[in-house]
């Protein structure tokens, strides 16, 4: 089931007891599907709380919106005199409304959560069609109607009264409208089903920590944590430090207060002095909860249940509150935790358990016993996934080991024909794809494909766009501005539901994301604005003005293209360092995955077979092999023939150098043997000795060398030509500087040593096996694709390894 799950505020970090209910529900339901979330919030969260969503969440939109004092000026007065409560007025946004009607059609969403109340109203009449469900925090008018009771000023007494009637009808009005409601104890519940048959208990959990040992207590730390700006935590602070810590003070003098916790108001800041402190940007809470000597909730008012009180259990730390605080949880005083409801008797107990700890140890051992038994976070995600397909009229998914997820559905645009022609390419894209089996592919090319071209690639369903052209040059990052392009892949993504879409090169991503929300993966060959000098020179486009403003817009989309693809696959370190630097790209959202090569095909024997190419039997066989469509390869060939072939021939007569590759003619000129175009590439590999790559310009990872790897041929290049892949001179390969005179000098040091030939293309397999394997590539790429789009993709294609432990693994290697 694809569920759209609506919060008020982004749920990582987890610093308050909303967010924690919805960060852990959302990683539960991942588990059996598809989860969106769509988050209200005032600022963008960093990239390192975004990435720790997308381990579960197939799809995340941050909605930032900041109000002005003006616009919270008008609110209130309208809340004053309308009948929309101030909170729902506060969280209603007509842009989210239309992200939101975006999205339901984007994401082919079967069923909506709205996560608090006051949400709800920029649910709107698109959503008619889909099933909704209420998370309902707290019984929002009845709470808000008991504060007001507390309150001593009678103005605000006043307004809130006014809000909570209000607040009230509002929230009856929703939970008729809703198909589903999940309350957070019984009393809630009890409260709902007066409007809403379909009202369950989907009470608050915990993370259970592995405690081996028993945590190292401070003596003397009172521990307070929770949302500092909710009213009932404010009133139960400033209760506590003016009426009971100066009792406690009187028997333990150097007793200290530890509050954690976000927007303090300023009578909560006037307090924090002496032995008070407040601290608001906590990122280690579980340190705060072992290192604490006890934890206090004294709080006088408030509904649901406490968070706090189930985070201490599960860290064995003892538990003071008053019976209101405990409230909704089933626990009992003095067997679980210690209730105490007078400043006295708070306390007695807080110093009971200050100066005796030995004697609570019964009851936090009972206390994590009750958690473990009935609050770990798989039971309310349970109960929640039930009211969920009950509320969507669907089953709830089996638990069995066979139960699994349908495949990914995976578009892929290839932006110019050529590139499914026989290049290194072609090579880096069928290597991608190949890791990418288990998915339903969807390929968008150019009309007036050769279909041959596609017989290597998996079984697809394909779809076509007009090539866009200028003065008859096809020119393919012009996709940017393409409409045939931006209309195909917008149709496709909407009919055939995609998970995901791959771009093959930068071109047209950015006008793709600008209008559609599905994740994007950008492949990149290489940098191209590094790149486009060679790329402007083989177009015949050398030439001021029209040089510079290509490179300009070539450098233009690139970065688009790097800022708004989910996720970036690199062909080396050395490209991703480059992309992030040039770009200022996150590094985490970049992966630089080297080119997969199977296993090394065994070396056949030369002499009989080397006729079938019509090569000579007798000589030491030199190859060079690649498109000489492409620039730097024509330049690489105009080395060989100038330079390197005639010193070579003066060397070693017996040697020749075989050149082959689309857009050469078959000739044979002097000691080169020019092969043109061949269709069994391994064979003529296999009766090669020794290769030659004399690049001197262009970017990425030459494919050719893995050829060679992977043949079994031990390669000399220059330093351009090895550019990206991490091999050492006279181990992997013979590296040389980028002048003909120094590969003809490599190429010398194989010539003379048959043994130091064997030895660097034993090593060169070796550095194959280990970088290079499709099995561990394939987990790289799977991994990072569900670091950032959410842990479901890691789960399907990669069944062998448990929910989460694989993405932990990877990220801990970043």
């Amino acid at each position: 089931m694809r569920i759209l799950i609506v919060t008020g505020e982004f749920p990582f970090p987890a610093d308050s007891g909303a967010k924690l209910r919805q960060y852990h529900l959302i990683r539960e339901l991942s588990r059996s599907h598809y989860v969106f979330l769509c988050s209200l919030s005032t600022k963008m969260p960093p990239l390192v709380s975004l990435n720790e969503i997308r381990k579960f969440c197939d799809a995340v939109h941050v909605e930032v919106r900041s109000r002005s004092i003006l616009s919270k000026c008008f609110d209130l007065a309208a809340s004053l005199c309308g009948t929309t409560p101030y909170i729902v007025r506060a969280n209603t946004s007509n842009q989210l409304k239309r992200i939101l009607r975006d999205l339901l059609e984007a994401w082919k969403i079967d069923l909506v959560q709205i996560d608090e109340l006051c949400l709800a109203s920029n649910v709107g009449q698109d959503f008619l069609a889909v099933p909704m469900v209420l998370d309902a925090h707290n019984c929002e008018g009845p709470l808000l109607d008991e504060i007001a009771n507390r309150t001593q000023n009678p103005l605000i007494a006043w307004y809130r009264k006014k809000q909570a009637r209000k607040l009230c009808r509002y929230e009856e009005r929703i939970a008729k409208a809703v198909d589903g409601i999940a309350a957070v104890t019984t009393q809630d519940s009890q409260y709902f089903k007066r409007f809403n048959s379909n009202v369950i208990v989907v009470e608050n959990g915990t993370a259970i920590p592995a405690q081996d040992t028993e945590p190292q207590r401070s003596q003397y730390e009172l521990l307070f944590v929770g949302t500092l700006s909710y009213p009932p935590n404010e009133e139960g602070l400033l209760y506590f430090v003016s009426k009971i810590l100066p009792l406690i003070a009187e028997q333990i003098p150097n007793v200290t207060l530890r509050i954690i916790g976000r927007k303090p108001g300023r009578k909560l800041r006037s307090v924090a002095c002496g032995n008070v402190r407040i601290e608001t940007g906590v990122d280690d809470l579980d340190q705060a909860l072992n290192s604490s000597s006890c934890m206090v909730v004294p709080l006088l008012a408030g509904g649901g249940s406490r968070l706090k009180i189930l985070e201490a259990f599960a860290h064995k730390l003892p538990v003071i509150s008053t019976s209101k605080g405990a409230e909704g949880l089933h626990v009992q005083d003095k067997q679980h935790l210690f209730l105490a409801d007078s400043a006295s008797s708070f306390a007695n107990a807080v110093i009971g358990v200050l100066r005796q700890p030995q004697q609570s140890q019964a009851v936090t051992k009972a206390a994590r016993e009750y958690v473990e038994r009935y609050h770990a976070w798989n039971l309310p995600a349970k109960a929640l996934e039930g009211l969920l397909c009950r509320a969507a009229k669907r089953s709830v998914p089996d638990d069995s080991e066979n139960a699994s997820r349908p495949s990914q559905k995976v578009l892929i645009t290839i932006p110019h024909k050529t590139l499914l022609g026989p290049q290194g390419h072609r090579a880096r894209f069928d290597g991608i794809l190949n890791l990418l089996d288990g998915c339903e592919f969807h390929l968008l090319l150019p009309r007036g494909i050769n279909f041959e071209d596609l017989s290597t690639l998996p079984q697809s369903q394909l779809h076509f766009f007009d090539e866009p052209k200028l003065l008859n040059l096809d020119i393919p990052f012009f996709l940017d501005y393409s409409l045939s392009f931006q209309k195909a892949a917008a149709k496709v993504c909407r009919e055939e539901s995609v998970d995901f879409v791959i771009f093959d090169f930068p071109w047209g991503l950015s006008s793709f994301r600008s209008k559609n929300l599905i994740p994007s993966i950008y492949l990149s060959h290489g940098v191209e604005r590094e790149f486009s000098d060679v790329v402007l020179r083989d177009r015949g486009l050398s030439f001021f003005p029209i040089n510079a403003m290509f490179k300009a817009a070539i450098s233009w989309i690139e970065r688009r293209a790097c800022h708004q693809a989910d996720a970036i696959v690199a062909m080396s370190e050395r490209d991703s360092a480059l992309l992030s630097k040039t770009y200022n790209v996150p590094p985490s959202k970049i992966l630089p995955l080297p080119q997969p090569v199977k296993a090394q095909v065994s070396r056949e024997p030369a002499e009989p077979k080397r006729s079938r190419f019509k090569l000579p039997t007798d000589a030491t066989l030199l190859v060079f092999h690649g498109s000489f469509r492409h620039l730097p390869n024509r330049t690489a060939i105009e080395l060989l023939e100038n330079s390197i072939a005639p010193l070579l021939a003066a060397f070693d007569k017996n040697a020749r150098i075989v050149v082959a590759g689309l857009g050469v003619e078959p000739k044979i000129s002097k000691n080169l043997i020019y092969l043109g175009f061949v269709d069994d590439l391994p064979s003529l590999l296999a009766y090669c000795d020794i290769a030659v790559v004399p690049v001197t310009e262009g970017s990425g990872v030459r494919m050719k060398i893995l050829d060679y790897f992977h043949a079994g041929i031990p390669v000399v290049s220059t330093k351009k030509g090895i550019e990206g892949l991490p091999v050492c001179n006279g181990i992997e390969a013979v590296v040389t500087e980028n002048n003909p005179t120094a590969v003809f000098e490599g190429i010398t040091r194989l010539l003379e040593s048959v043994e130091l030939r064997s030895a660097i293309a034993e090593r060169a397999a070796t550095f194959l096996d280990r970088s290079h394997s499709p099995r561990a590539l394939r987990e790289l790429l799977w991994l990072h694709i569900s670091q950032l789009f959410g842990e479901t993709y890691a789960r399907e294609l990669l069944p062998d390894r448990a929910p989460g432990h694989a993405v932990a693994n990877f990220t801990n290697s970043m």
